[in-house]
């Protein structure tokens, strides 16, 4: 049995997810919606799904097992109320609202709906994730407040073409219980230079920023 699926929003990120969608072998791909009739169309085409232009028009036409919110972070808090309501699980993208308030708001809804939501973390079980996470629970950064980076590209293995990014991301780890000041650099290669950095007690907060990829490269081996 496959998941029927759609996905709201069709820019840049979206991408992602049609294409993961498309080759996920429990997932079948129906529908793309756009307030953007072109762009809708465009990714319709491509993946031979069917294209809309409204929201209520994709749920009151399909039958969904879950949806992919893929909107501007502004739009993720209306958008996702929405789907939830009409009982669709629903994956919304990161930052999943523009605000703790408006995240707090969505999850009242889905609590109050019984349906399950999620935010993307593809992140999460990176390389430089996982080496963070080794570093914080070996207990020599100290008692971590807070951290925050910019992201700048992937890392080995995940990928050895991509070239720096432009998105930005913070994390708030204080609920881990794990310790500094702060730690803040440009990821991958600065985040491990300011963890080296705090290590050693040269500074409380770091910051620097990435070079090329072979650098990166380099501090991430």
């Amino acid at each position: 049995m496959s998941l029927r699926t759609a996905v709201i929003g069709g820019g840049t990120v979206s991408e992602n997810h049609l294409s993961g969608l498309a080759q996920n072998p429990k997932t079948e791909l129906v529908a793309i919606c756009d307030l953007d009739e072109e762009t809708a169309r465009s990714k319709a085409r491509s993946y031979g799904i069917k294209a809309y232009f409204d929201v209520d028009e994709l749920l009151d036409a399909e039958q969904l097992d879950w949806i992919h919110v893929c909107t501007p972070p502004q739009t993720h808090l209306a958008v996702a109320t929405q789907t939830l309501e009409a009982g669709i699980p629903t994956l919304v993208e990161k930052p999943v609202t523009e605000t703790i308030e408006q995240f707090e708001d969505l999850a009242a809804v889905a609590e109050r709906e019984d349906v399950p939501f999620s935010v993307v973390h593809n992140h999460k079980f990176g390389l430089v994730m996982r080496s963070v996470l080794e570093e914080i629970e070996s207990g020599e950064l100290g008692q971590i407040r807070g951290v925050d980076l910019l992201y700048t590209g992937s890392t080995e293995p995940e990928s050895k073409t991509v070239e720096p990014g432009t998105s930005s991301c913070s994390a708030v780890s204080s609920k881990r219980g794990f310790p500094i000041r702060c730690i803040s650099g440009s990821m991958p290669a600065g985040f491990h230079e300011a963890m080296r950095m705090c290590r050693r007690r040269v500074v409380s907060s770091a910051s620097t920023r990435w070079i090329s990829a072979t650098t990166a490269r380099r501090f991430s081996t």
